[in-house]
């Protein structure tokens, strides 16, 4: 079977009108050959030496192109063989903003939530100054692997708390495809008026990355979330880890200026 012909010289790619660094051109280039079949799943990349001669970059470039190609779990080091293909890069998935508790409801339909975890807590400082909350109180855990069914991989990784007298209706979860704000609406009467949303850049520490099939270290988007009811009541807190390559939202920004 015919392959197709490569440059033996990294182009310079261009996001917008600013150069991308050169370890991101190489990694891109391979990340797509691998896409393409040229480097099948299990099966070994060149070696520094010759991907060093083939894109006329240094051996720092190449390796910091591994290392990206790396935290996106598309390869992986194993002694004696090399650097090996583990995976196919995964679709990105897109959603278009999130502007309402309707669009994070019909976000949720549209995954798995598996519950792996849950257990009561109280918060520490450094835990209550992560959520925004007052140190010493007490919360119910519940820790959340997230996936789309068209994905290998999980999506993300949520921890949700909630008071402790609603826990009574949560503890029996093991899968849902709604948020649990909205099992709180329902189940106990709440309104939820008002959700403050942060979003953040993270790194994923060995515990999160295990549960995502992700690399420890690898860059994230935290997203939190508070939901406040219609006395400004603080009723839940949702944070989401969601692995860099996996996940992207789209927010269309228009002028109300009248011409």
């Amino acid at each position: 079977m015919s392959r197709k012909a490569f440059s033996s010289i990294v182009p310079v790619r261009t996001a917008g009108n600013r150069r991308l660094p050169l370890y991101l051109s190489v990694a891109q280039t391979l990340e797509k050959e691998i896409e393409e079949g040229k480097y099948p799943v299990d099966t070994a990349l060149p070696t520094e030496e010759a991907l060093v001669e083939r894109f006329q970059v240094s051996r720092h470039t190449v390796r910091q192109a591994l290392r990206e190609l790396k935290e996106n779990g598309l390869i992986l080091s194993r002694a004696g063989l090399g650097t090996i293909v583990r995976s196919q890069p995964e679709k990105v998935w897109y959603i278009s903003g999130l502007n309402s508790l309707s669009d994070l409801i019909q976000f949720a339909t549209e995954t798995e939530m598996t519950v792996v975890g849950k257990s009561p807590i109280k918060t520490d400082r450094e835990l209550a100054q992560l959520l925004n909350c007052e140190v010493g109180r007490e919360w119910f855990r519940l820790e959340i692997v997230r996936r789309v069914e068209t994905h290998e991989r999980p999506l993300s990784f949520l921890t949700v708390y909630v008071h402790p007298e609603h826990a009574s209706k949560l503890k029996s979860l093991k899968t849902l495809r709604e948020p649990i704000f909205s099992i709180l609406q329902r189940t106990f009467n709440i309104s939820i008026a008002e959700v403050r949303q942060e979003v953040t850049a993270d790194a994923l520490d060995h515990a999160i990355a295990a549960k995502l099939d992700a690399v420890p270290g690898q860059a994230a988007l935290r997203i939190t979330r508070h939901y406040y009811d219609r006395l400004g009541e603080l009723v839940h807190i949702s944070l989401g880890y969601y692995p860099s390559g996996r996940y992207t939202q789209t927010t269309r920004i228009r002028s109300t200026l009248e011409n």
